[in-house]
């Protein structure tokens, strides 16, 4: 067994480390790296607390604001490119890390690329609708209130958080639809084509169109002119 050593006394410990700390400045740096390697293995817990409070403050001594922060570092389009592979989610997350991240989040073309992923799309007149909903004095689009607005309506269709209206009227199966922003037209195996005014609460149809002597395959609405074709080997417009 080694001999215990006692602590020495303030004046030797003072004399010690004063002679310590000038063998220290006097190596080299890669004598100074194996004095620190060897340190480390013979501190405790405190010891090492203490050792990385004081390492956390000088390491960003004099470094910019943002140093930490390796976005910030990289050039604005290449953050850009980083940030357009993120998911909706995972986009609206990262723009609550900082001010500096918020504000590169909620630029309009990572939005606009969402907005106009497949699986966001809207119908042609439910687009240009929502367009010039979304559209600012100047000219810009809002794109993420296009996409925000989209988003929940994806949700709301997935989580059966919709108004649902039952329309009742043909005696057989409904084989075509068609719709604008106020009409629904239907094709049936009973040979009819039926309207109806979604602006009203009525379940029943407000007009019953016939002619076909066979069911109606196939419709096409375009204004206030109606195209349908029919197993009975005619298309028929209606005006």
């Amino acid at each position: 067994m080694s001999p215990s050593v006692s602590p020495p006394s303030p004046s030797e410990f003072k004399q010690q480390f004063t002679l310590m700390r000038q063998w220290f400045n006097s190596f080299t740096d890669e004598q100074k790296n194996r004095v620190l390697s060897e340190l480390l293995e013979h501190i405790g817990p405190s010891q090492l607390h203490l050792l990385s409070i004081a390492i956390g403050g000088r390491l960003h001594l004099g470094c910019p604001p943002n140093c930490e922060d390796p976005i910030g570092w990289l050039p604005p389009g290449l953050a850009l490119t980083i940030f357009s592979y993120l998911d909706p989610v995972s986009l609206a997350q990262v723009s609550q890390v900082c001010r500096a991240w918020h504000n590169l989040a909620s630029r309009d073309c990572l939005w606009r690329n969402l907005s106009l992923h497949q699986e966001w799309q809207l119908s042609q007149s439910s687009h240009a609708k929502q367009l010039s909903r979304c559209t600012h004095g100047d000219g810009s689009v809002d794109w993420k209130q296009v996409f925000v607005e989209r988003y929940r309506l994806h949700r709301n269709w997935l989580g059966a958080h919709c108004h649902v209206r039952t329309f009742e009227g043909h005696t057989e199966g409904v084989s075509c639809v068609q719709f604008d922003d106020h009409r629904i037209v239907s094709g049936s195996h009973d040979n009819t084509i039926k309207v109806w005014n979604m602006r009203t609460n009525s379940r029943w149809s407000v007009q019953t169109l016939v002619g076909h002597s066979d069911m109606v395959r196939c419709l096409h609405l375009a204004g206030n002119r109606l195209v349908s074709g029919s197993a009975d080997a005619t298309i028929k417009v209606c005006k």
